[in-house]
């Protein structure tokens, strides 16, 4: 939830699919499944299942461990013999600034990693408190 002159709205922070956040309608719109629903909860739960059960993770220990192996495979797949996977194919979201071309891309996917990181360190410095 954002507070926006004083008026609480509902946004999804999804880097997989945008560069900041959006409103969930919009997030909600591209995930082109009219069964999809909006679940809200706090930053503990780590996995929602389809059930409605959650799984959480109220000290980040699962969600770093899930976030440290794919980051590896992600910078593994950049750093390989066929370049960084392609992402040019992706309408909206970071994937198509990373996808220009091979040179730039182990760079470009570095900063977004970095980036991502900063983002994470920064939610969960809010969470603390």
């Amino acid at each position: 939830m954002v507070k926006i002159d004083g008026n609480l709205y509902a946004y999804v922070i999804d880097p997989s699919l945008f560069s900041a956040p959006v409103w969930f309608r919009d997030w909600l719109e591209v995930q082109n499944d009219p069964k999809a629903i909006i679940a809200t909860g706090d930053g503990t739960i780590f996995y929602r299942y389809s059930n409605g059960d959650t799984e959480t993770d109220p000290d980040y220990t699962k969600t770093n461990t899930v976030l440290t192996k794919y980051r590896l495979e992600l910078k593994n797949m950049a750093l390989g013999p066929s370049g960084p996977p392609p992402y040019a194919w992706c309408p909206v979201g970071i994937e198509r600034e990373v996808a220009r071309s091979v040179g730039d891309n182990v760079s470009r996917l570095v900063k977004v990693i970095e980036d991502l990181e900063t983002r994470v360190a920064r939610l969960e410095g809010r969470q603390s408190r």
